[in-house]
């Protein structure tokens, strides 16, 4: 019996990830809903909402290109400052910064977006399914305008990183089945765009790492589930330089990111302006991180408990390390067939890495949380894994209402001002997204812990 019913959820799985209709909604209104408020979204940026943080960005590629000093200025906005890396300021914004104002920030909106539509295209057919759901542009449309709103470069990074995971993702899957041809082989452009997007921010970080953890200890089609049995040659060396290729390439293409200014300015103005980097972000983030939307700031605010900076650093760590045990049981101890173990263990990587970042990232922004994109896929994938579990499919349903209210209406002008300046205090967005990714992950153990098919 246990089999039969792991075969009829398998079989479940499959239909719903091919399955465009996903959570029931008519045909076109999540995409209807999805373009409306990112018309609306980038519209009011270009008349003026986007133009403060546009500023900045090309106000400090024409410094950069010029030689002179980007950090530790707001260049007049009184937005912010930049942070972001030399290269990232030099080769996303130096060619628009050539541009009139409002055509740059119009042209840099219309590109993030598309790039991150494409990505979110690649990564739902990585895991499966024919075309994006309708429930997902619904669920991240709001999450869109905001970042449009306030020209967020997390959209142009989401969509770029979502691209390369799907790569990592379907190649992982292809090599599962015997005989693989050429398209099962990783090319060196994912690794080449995380590089980038490492350097740019450090931000895709927990997800490239859980990623990782995914590709090299991922079950295969006649090989063991990982890398342990590598001492007793039940793997070929080949495949396991293969393994480490993709995690090496990353991190040197990120040192090639942060090297490539040498290039231009030669290698002391570089390592000082580096070096400059460091020493005005450092002092930032120790001085600043409770002034935003991260659970510390949640913590003090709701029971009064103050973390250090240098003691929430360590709870990242220990919370990473946690998110990376859990990533590799999903793995290692699913009983799924190896390629549904792949998905659902991808998902939950990508998932668990955009909850890492909202909650604990000391710059954690409410504008910024188009970066939950892979948090509503896992979460869609969760439902129906859960099909035939009423509790589970109950605690789940409550669980993303719960989010979703949070994330769309705790902070906007559609409540009451006194009650919104009250959710605004208690930085209560990180604290829902915290609450749904322990529930998520709770889920997906729940949903497989029976379904014994090999």
């Amino acid at each position: 019996m246990k089999e039969l019913k792991g075969v009829k959820r398998l079989k479940s799985l499959n239909r719903t990830l091919k399955d465009t209709q996903l959570g029931g909604f008519p045909s076109g209104w999540g995409v209807t809903a999805f373009l409306m408020v990112s018309v609306v979204g980038g519209a009011r940026s270009v008349a003026g909402s986007g133009l403060g943080h546009f500023r900045i960005f090309t106000s400090a590629a024409r410094a950069l290109w010029h030689g002179m000093d980007a950090y530790g200025t707001d260049f007049g906005t009184g937005v912010g400052l930049w942070f972001y890396s030399p290269a990232c300021g030099m080769v996303v914004f130096g060619p628009l910064s050539l541009l009139p104002e409002p055509l740059g920030l119009a042209l840099y909106l219309f590109i993030s977006w598309v790039a991150f539509v494409w990505g979110a295209n690649k990564l739902w057919k990585s895991f499966g399914a024919t075309r994006v759901p309708d429930l997902f542009w619904l669920l991240v449309a709001v999450q869109m305008m905001t970042s449009l709103l306030a020209a967020k470069l997390e959209i142009l990074m989401m969509g770029l990183m979502m691209w390369a995971c799907a790569e990592v993702i379907r190649t992982a899957r292809a090599r599962l089945r015997a005989g693989s041809d050429e398209t099962a082989r990783l090319g060196w452009e994912p690794a080449a765009v995380l590089g980038a997007l490492l350097n740019w921010k450090f931000q895709p970080l927990p997800t490239v790492g859980l990623l990782t953890i995914v590709w090299m200890l991922r079950p295969a089609e006649g090989e063991p589930r990982d890398l342990e049995a590598a001492a007793q040659g039940l793997i070929q060396e080949d495949e396991i330089a293969r393994r480490f290729r993709f995690p090496v390439a990353v991190a040197f293409n990120c040192l090639l990111w942060f090297a490539a200014p040498i290039l231009w300015f030669g290698l002391k103005p570089a390592l000082a302006m580096l070096m400059h980097w460091k020493s005005t972000l450092q002092p930032f983030l120790e001085a600043s991180y409770l002034n935003f939307d991260n659970i510390f700031a949640f913590l003090r605010a709701a029971f009064g408990i103050s973390v250090t900076y240098e003691g929430a650093q360590k709870i990242s760590i220990v919370v990473g390390l946690l998110m990376a045990i859990a990533v590799t049981m999903r793995l290692r101890f699913s009983r799924w067939d190896a390629r549904w173990s792949v998905v659902d263990s991808a998902a939950m990587a990508m998932s668990l890495g955009a909850v890492y970042t909202v909650v604990l990232s000391p710059l954690s922004q409410n504008n910024a949380h188009v970066l939950l994109a892979p948090l509503f896929m896992c979460a869609m994938i969760t439902w129906r894994r859960l099909d035939g579990d009423r509790l589970g499919q109950w605690i789940h349903g409550l669980s993303l209402g719960l989010l979703v209210v949070a994330l769309d209406f705790a902070y906007s002008d559609l409540i009451p001002a006194d009650l919104r300046t009250t959710l605004r205090g208690l930085a209560i967005k990180p604290a829902a997204v915290a609450l749904f990714g322990v529930v998520e992950t709770f889920l997906l153990f729940r949903a497989g812990r029976d379904d014994e098919l090999v």
